[in-house]
């Protein structure tokens, strides 16, 4: 995460690898409050305790950016300046207006891979390296394109593993999916006290205006409120129906990320391996993610164990606890990632 430059104000970037990204079809969203009902959506989409997005809206779909809020603003916070705007780091990379797919070099590290249909990001994802082909076909399987202009798997493969690689990290001055792009010309000015003057003017005049009109918008408010529950009812109904397709992409998902990880086949025979020299019997074993813990039962030096145990090139880190069975020991094993 790092802000245009460091003034009292700026423009703040959201480096990719903090960014998630995903499309939504305009049609399961209601033909009005289109963007409340969208962010309903990212709330029940993003993994984020406060979710900070940017969407920019395609023909048909509309692409969105998703990031950690709490985590910007601790940023923002301690870099000590004020954020006009936030915005991803994607949208100051090139717009492509064809069908192609290319490998965008990011500021903070690693590689953004795009997918373009026709001008409109059907997919995005950051790598830490590039990956592997069997790994990259596994995520090219997990793309969600839009009904219009859907590719082929032939076509999407080929065009995919042939994309294009900008090892560039200069970015466009003024980012092409913003709402408006007059803010960030405005932010370069020389004359911005000026410009503050003038816009406190303009409040004071409006101030005034505010007063006279104060019922009128209370109605007006009232309404726009109404409108929006009777559009929130909808789109739960809407989500509620899409929920176990949700829960399957999410489990689609997860099995991506065990890709980073070696296989438990791998992992149980070589810990079988370490259990068999110490004459141990496999009890217990839990593997979620980057943890897996083991239960062994039979007297040994579990420090022996541990120190076998961290030989192993999968392993980041090796802890120890005794269970109430004393014959019963817990080994918890970190693992390192792949590559």
């Amino acid at each position: 995460m790092f802000p245009e430059k460091l003034t009292t104000r700026a423009q703040w970037i959201v480096g990719r690898s903090q960014c998630i990204y995903r499309i939504f079809p305009t049609s399961a969203l209601p033909s009005k409050n289109k963007e409340d009902a969208l962010a309903l959506l990212v709330k029940r989409w993003a993994p984020f305790a406060k979710t900070g997005f940017h969407a920019v809206w395609f023909d048909n779909i509309v692409g969105v950016w998703a990031w950690d809020q709490d985590k910007v603003d601790q940023h923002i916070e301690e870099v000590g300046v004020q954020a006009i705007s936030t915005l991803p780091e994607s949208v100051y990379y090139p717009k492509q207006s064809e069908t192609v797919a290319c490998w965008q070099a990011s500021v903070d590290g690693g590689f953004t891979f795009q997918l373009w249909n026709n001008g409109n990001l059907v997919a995005e994802k950051w790598f830490a390296n590039k990956p592997a082909d069997a790994r990259f076909t596994l995520f090219l399987r997990s793309i969600e394109q839009p009904t219009a202009n859907k590719l082929d798997w032939d076509r999407l493969q080929q065009l995919c593993l042939h994309a294009t690689d900008s090892n560039t990290t200069e970015r466009l001055s003024i980012p092409w999916g913003a709402k408006s792009k007059n803010w960030s010309i405005v932010q370069k000015l020389p004359w911005e006290h000026s410009l503050l003057l003038f816009m406190l003017c303009c409040l004071s005049a409006a101030y005034l205006w505010v007063i006279t009109s104060t019922v009128l918008t209370s109605i007006s408010l009232q309404q726009v409120k109404d409108r929006s529950e009777a559009a929130a009812q909808d789109v739960e109904s809407i989500l509620t129906a899409r929920s176990q397709a949700e829960t399957l992409n999410n489990k689609a998902a997860s099995l991506i990320e065990l890709i980073d990880y070696p296989s438990q086949g791998a992992m149980m025979a070589d810990a079988a391996k370490v259990l068999t020299r110490h004459t141990l019997i496999l009890k217990g074993w839990d593997f979620s993610g980057g943890s897996l813990e083991i239960i062994s039962e039979g007297k040994v030096n579990t420090l022996d164990v541990v120190k076998e145990f961290e030989k192993l090139d999968w392993i980041q880190s090796v802890s120890v606890s005794s269970l109430r069975n004393n014959a019963q020991n817990k080994f918890t094993l970190n693992i390192q990632r792949a590559g």
